[in-house]
């Protein structure tokens, strides 16, 4: 709190310490003579709020680089050497083999705690989930067959800001949200035609880059699925809000 002098206490010093900090006239000529005087409460300064840059797709160089990984891995991914996985994506995931080729899912191999370096990139071995949006491939996410951390993703990739299917998104259509890839996958199968799933990637990445905003503007409904847990509610709230006209709800699966 500031505490402004009166006119009067400005002309008179000595009245104001006294007033103002309960001091004897002695006391407030030594405090003058020392020049060891009272500071008045500063107001505190409010903080500044932080603004949170969204990201944008790696470098040109980075892009050509990851698009070769990610082609050589769907090649794998039908061979002989991808068997293990496309059970993996069939039986325990639920995908056809429509959905995996649209996605442009592969495979690199090698054991799960293994990394590979593969056009100068450093490459987790597992199932490959490659990020296009918007003419640019921003990244590529894997997911090994086991570790206490399933999913990593490719050196240098930067999907934080992103959507995975951003462009499948269709003017009038509802949203439907997920935050792993594989549920908005699944999503896509059982509702073709009826929504559009796209998936944040992780509750993390609730900071969405400002060039999607009109494709959520335009959707007349979003349906959320996020975890139960507070990084899910937040991230839905956060999303909610990029739309005044649109609410986010929980959806189970």
């Amino acid at each position: 709190m500031i505490c402004v002098p009166k006119e009067n206490q400005v002309e008179h010093p000595f009245r104001w310490l006294q007033e103002y900090h309960q001091l004897s006239f002695r006391e407030a000529c030594e405090q003058l003579a020392s020049g060891d005087l009272p500071q008045l409460d500063q107001p505190r300064r409010s903080q500044q709020p932080k603004f949170h840059t969204p990201s944008e797709p790696p470098d040109a160089g980075w892009q050509e680089a990851a698009k070769k990984v990610a082609y050589q891995a769907m090649d794998t991914l039908w061979g002989r050497e991808g068997k293990r996985a496309w059970r993996y994506l069939e039986g325990q995931r639920g995908l056809t083999e429509d959905t995996i080729i649209r996605a442009g899912l592969g495979y690199i191999p090698g054991d799960y705690h293994e990394w590979k370096e593969i056009e100068g990139l450093k490459v987790p071995c597992g199932v490959t989930i490659p990020w296009f949006a918007d003419g640019a491939i921003w990244g590529i996410k894997v997911r090994r067959a086991a570790g206490e951390q399933r999913y990593h993703q490719v050196g240098g990739s930067n999907i934080k800001g992103c959507l995975y299917l951003a462009d499948d998104i269709q003017p009038g259509m509802p949203i439907f949200l997920t935050e792993g890839e594989f549920d908005a996958l699944i999503a896509g199968q059982a509702g073709a035609g009826l929504i559009c799933p796209i998936s944040i990637g992780s509750s993390a990445n609730k900071c969405i880059n400002a060039r999607w905003f009109k494709k959520f503007i335009a959707a007349p409904r979003i349906l959320a699925r996020m975890d139960g847990d507070a990084a899910g509610e937040g991230a839905a709230s956060e999303l909610e809000a990029l739309s005044g006209g649109c609410r986010c709800r929980s959806v189970k699966m």
